[in-house]
């Protein structure tokens, strides 16, 4: 039995299928938020309104993976192309196929692997700004020390994962939970400092928490709405001017075009 479109989205009713309100609760999307994404009624809209059967879509710009895991959903086969690595990253994740129990051993044996890793950060982010971490520059600076060193015990436990799916899955949910640890506010405007930031330190423990709850989300996620109409998905990394004649044909796309 699959699980149907109307129970991933809730059985919701919006407004308008033209905004994201909303959207981000919805398992998988809260595993990054997107202000900018179309929410998955959309994609269904788009896919019913087509004057043909629909068994495979195209999105060239993939973002936040909307188009796509809505195809699963919905029982047509997603084509995706992303030209950003992380994202690229993010949408896969959302469209492989678990075994929830495999994940939480394996995100086990990564915070084991963590706790014995002791990294300077300094060394490990050489190419990062210099304000990258404390002290930083002229008194400022994104994540505190503690928050650095624990940030790179992860990331060098990583490779250790010797599943390509649950590493690529981990990292995702790391890079999503990181902001929250910083001592900045990421938004459509561009990065600030937190009010009262250089007054409210906080220690390794903060990411650990971050990390370990958004696993247990993720995980809860995958439990509930793994079972998808189709499983089958096809995810190009690279510019979409370049990959589109390779994706092979389809019988719709829905993208929401780059914003410049």
């Amino acid at each position: 039995m699959f699980v149907p479109f109307e129970a991933w989205t809730g059985g919701r009713s919006i407004s308008s299928i033209g905004t994201n309100a909303g959207a981000p609760d919805i398992p998988f999307q809260n595993w990054r938020r997107f202000k900018e994404a179309f929410p998955p009624e959309f994609v269904a809209h788009a896919i019913s309104q087509c004057p043909r059967p629909v068994k495979r879509c195209l999105d060239p710009f993939g973002g936040s993976g909307t188009t796509a895991l809505a195809c699963q959903f919905l029982g047509v086969h997603p084509t995706t192309i992303e030209v950003n690595p992380f994202l690229a990253d993010l949408i896969e994740s959302k469209l492989v196929r678990y075994d929830a129990t495999d994940v939480a051993r394996s995100f086990a044996d990564l915070v084991r692997l963590a706790n014995r890793t002791r990294v300077n950060p300094s060394k490990l982010y050489t190419s990062g700004p210099e304000t990258l971490i404390e002290p930083g520059v002229n008194g400022r600076w994104i994540f505190d020390w503690e928050i650095a060193a624990r940030l790179a015990a992860y990331v060098s436990a990583l490779p250790k994962i010797t599943n390509r799916n649950h590493r690529r899955l981990f990292r995702v949910i790391l890079g999503g939970v990181i902001v929250d640890v910083s001592n900045v506010i990421v938004s459509g405007k561009g990065r600030r400092y937190r009010r009262n930031w250089i007054n409210t330190r906080k220690d390794g423990s903060a990411l650990d928490t971050a990390f370990c709850s958004a696993m247990e989300s993720a995980i809860g996620d995958i439990v509930r709405f793994t079972p998808r109409r189709v499983h089958s998905f096809s995810v190009l990394h690279g510019n979409a001017l370049q990959l589109i004649p390779s994706a092979g044909p389809v019988d719709i796309s829905i993208f929401s075009p780059p914003s410049c």
